[in-house]
């Protein structure tokens, strides 16, 4: 099912933490620069990570409703009954 609302949502979520995490590379490495290592690796274990993450699922969604919106019939019917099977 397609919901345009929901795809443009986890698209400009993708494209926030994208940013986002490119502003923490560009913090660290500023960081590493003045070195200050300490306080850069505990940016990138914080920061880094949980803005990857989100940044990463968020856009696993918004590809799978780009999939949803170009998805092909025989494709559909595949994974269709691969998801019966495993239901019953």
């Amino acid at each position: 099912m397609y919901n345009k609302n929901l795809h443009q949502l986890f698209r400009i979520l993708s494209m926030f933490f994208i940013l986002y995490g490119i502003y923490t590379v560009l913090s660290i490495m500023r960081l590493m620069l003045a070195h200050d290592i300490e306080y850069a690796v505990n940016i990138w274990m914080v920061n880094g990570m949980i803005y990857a993450l989100l940044g990463g699922a968020s856009f696993i969604i918004y590809f799978y409703f780009e999939y949803q919106k170009h998805k092909s019939p025989s494709f559909t019917k595949t994974l269709e009954s691969i998801f019966k099977a495993k239901k019953t």
